[in-house]
């Protein structure tokens, strides 16, 4: 995985929820999720170069993700990652650059990285 970056809380305050979205405590990296009812978004503006998302079950999650208004491509292969990573974006120019993620079917989110 990348070296130094840092691991945001599912509940984060850069991190902006729209639609149904619960909070579940179980076991998991921070002891929380949030789970995102179909057509819920999570929103984030960060500066760097790349992010990557978490979730507690991350076969079952289907993301529709944009970066700065352009849909957004995995940059990785899903099968040669660590357990739970449903997305890794591709290298992104440095800057300030804004998320959206919209569930397609009910989701979670676990963790977000940032680099």
């Amino acid at each position: 995985m990348l070296s130094n970056g840092s691991l945001l809380t599912p509940d984060n305050e850069i991190i902006h929820y729209e639609g149904n979205w619960t909070t579940q405590h179980l076991i998991s990296t921070f002891g929380r999720i949030c789970v995102g009812q179909i057509s819920s978004t999570a929103t984030l503006t960060f500066n760097g170069t790349r992010f990557a998302i978490f979730s507690l079950y991350p076969t079952d999650v289907k993301f529709d993700i944009t970066v700065d208004g352009n849909k957004a491509f995995p940059g990785y292969d899903i099968n040669s990652h660590p357990f739970r990573l449903v997305f890794l974006s591709q290298q992104l120019q440095m800057g300030e650059h804004k998320v959206q993620i919209k569930c397609l079917n009910v989701a979670n989110i676990e963790a977000i990285a940032i680099w």
